[in-house]
């Protein structure tokens, strides 16, 4: 089973990835109640020890939708291939992961001297 595609990027740039809906049972939540925690990491394979920790935009989480981003600074460190990543929401009936998705790092081949 091929898990979704959430995005392309280039090395060494800035991305965005917008409007991730989150629902637990079906029912969207109010993600900024305390209690609730949201987290979201990729890997070079799910089992691979080191981590890419995604910065969670919480403008939109009171709206159960969770944006994710990664900076240049951090892109830049990426190897060109596929990684894969979850969305974890922790809250009062416990954690659950979003189904697993992908994340395709191209080679940047443009750079300013």
């Amino acid at each position: 089973m091929t898990a979704v595609v959430l995005g392309r990027l280039k090395r060494g740039d800035d991305k965005v990835f917008r409007d991730i809906n989150v629902t637990v049972g079906g029912v969207p939540q109010d993600l900024t109640d305390t209690g609730w925690s949201v987290a979201a990491q990729m890997r070079t394979q799910s089992n691979a020890a080191t981590a890419v920790d995604f910065d969670i935009d919480e403008s939109n989480l009171a709206d159960s939708i969770v944006s994710l981003s990664l900076t240049r600074a951090v892109t830049a460190t990426l190897d060109a291939r596929t990684y894969v990543g979850d969305v974890q929401i922790t809250g009062p009936g416990g954690r659950q992961s979003s189904t697993t998705f992908q994340v395709v790092v191209e080679a940047d081949v443009t750079r300013e001297p």
